[in-house]
């Protein structure tokens, strides 16, 4: 009888402990999932670096540089040909919206704690029976 408890207790670790490892908050598929999440993070942020270089370029070229702001004048109609631009002060304290692609962390969802024991259990209950019955029918 108490090698049956045991093989079933060590069934049920051994169970438990698999489940939470591939399964849990922790486990390989959650990290899997944020090794992912991450990369596309990366891969964002360097986007995003690249085009605020490009458009610090634009806007230190059209905030001194007098052929610049004459071009984008030009090329949104505010200037004709034979005009010259002028540059005014700007109201000081407004915030630049640069575009990007927002990414979201959603976790994985995982086995929650209770449930991986409750099948760590369940699989260690049924071991001790499957032992309990297979030592009942060797007796027998």
């Amino acid at each position: 009888m108490k090698k049956i408890l045991l093989t079933a207790a060590w069934f049920a670790v051994c169970a438990y402990s698999l489940v939470s490892a591939v399964f849990g908050p922790s486990g390989m598929s959650a990290t899997r999932e944020l090794e992912r999440s991450a990369a596309a993070m990366r891969v964002n942020l360097a986007a995003l670096e690249d085009l605020n270089d490009e458009l610090g370029r634009r806007w230190n070229g059209l905030r001194s540089d007098p052929v610049t702001i004459a071009l984008e004048g030009r090329s949104l109609g505010f200037l004709a040909s034979d005009e010259v631009a002028i540059r005014l002060p700007v109201e000081q304290g407004r915030e630049l919206i640069l575009p990007g692609e927002a990414i979201f962390h959603e976790p994985v969802p995982a086995v929650p704690e209770g449930s991986a024991r409750l099948a760590g259990l369940a699989s260690g209950l049924a071991a001790g029976l499957v032992a309990a019955l297979a030592a009942r029918r060797r007796a027998g």
